[in-house]
C-alpha cells in the first residue's frame, strides 16, 4: 500500500512539472541602468499583480523566480550611428 501511495505522489508531482513553463521578459532602455531597473522592477510589480500579459502563461499564475540589469550595449540606429543601450530581464514561471 505505502509502494501504491509513492508511486501516485511521483505520478502527480512530475504531472505538475510537466505542466509549468518558464519564460523570460526583457526591458529596454536608452538612458541608464537605473532606468532599465526601475523598468524591470515595473515588470516584476506587474507580473504579480497580473497586469501584464504574458505570452506562454495563457492567463495562468506567474510568479517571478529571478530578475537581473545586464550591462551596457550599442544598438545601431536607422542611420547607422552606434547609440548606448542597457537591458534587464524577469525570469518568471507558469503553472
Amino acid at each position: 500500500m505505502k509502494k501504491l501511495i509513492l508511486a501516485f505522489a511521483l505520478l502527480t508531482s512530475t504531472a505538475i512539472f510537466a505542466e509549468t513553463e518558464t519564460g523570460v521578459h526583457t526591458v529596454f532602455s536608452r538612458i541608464s541602468s537605473a532606468d532599465a531597473e526601475a523598468k524591470m522592477m515595473d515588470v516584476v510589480e506587474a507580473i504579480k499583480s497580473r497586469r501584464i500579459r504574458l505570452q506562454n502563461c495563457n492567463s495562468r499564475n506567474a510568479k517571478v523566480y529571478g530578475a537581473g540589469v545586464n550591462g551596457m550595449s550599442y544598438r545601431v540606429n536607422r542611420h547607422g550611428e552606434l547609440q548606448k543601450q542597457w537591458s534587464a530581464y524577469v525570469k518568471y514561471r507558469c503553472n
